[in-house]
């Protein structure tokens, strides 16, 4: 029984993934003086 919760938690898990939208990866932000000056 304790098989059977581990495999449902495990697919689950593995494909709470498939209906993101979006990339896959973290876009990197240009480093630019104004957007450190709106940050502070």
């Amino acid at each position: 029984m304790l098989t059977l919760i581990v495999i449902v938690l495990c697919a689950g898990v593995l494909s709470s993934g498939c209906g993101q939208k979006g990339p896959l990866y973290i876009p990197e932000t240009p480093a630019s003086e104004e957007s450190e000056d709106s940050d502070s």
